[in-house]
């Protein structure tokens, strides 16, 4: 297997876990959501609001994941284009250093770490309702 294999599968299931990931987070407020309060001073049962912040927390750091990948690219792609006068898209550049994926790697396992968290929540919650 050829490193540009392991990095194709590496992209397509670290793009499928976010997508997931994130879909998840939505249909995590949408369940609770269902079991708003509507006449409480308090709309968001109390045994909700802890996953309710673990959800909103991982669209936080899949934000920042994006934000975060955006910024390590696009400093390399500067440093890269005036190291060597690019003119030409087939230029070939400099290997990226491994630490450049660090950042954005941070934040993909604190966003699967806090959907994982929320809906260990969101079961305990549901489960005392039964």
């Amino acid at each position: 297997m050829k490193i540009k294999q392991v990095r194709a599968l590496v992209d397509t299931f670290t793009g499928k876990a976010s997508e997931l990931c994130r879909q998840l987070a939505f249909a995590g407020i949408a369940v609770i959501w269902v079991f708003k309060n509507s006449g409480d001073k308090n709309i968001i049962p109390n045994d909700f609001l802890l996953p309710l912040f673990f959800l909103v927390l991982a669209l936080a750091f899949d934000f920042l994941q994006y934000i975060a990948g955006s910024i390590e690219w696009l400093i390399f792609n500067a440093i890269q284009e005036h190291k060597y006068t690019c003119t030409n898209e087939d230029t070939e550049v400099d290997s990226s250093p491994n630490w450049i994926n660090y950042p954005h790697t941070v934040f993909f396992i604190l966003k699967m770490l806090a959907v994982i968290a929320s809906y260990v929540f969101i079961v305990k919650g549901l489960s005392a309702r039964l």
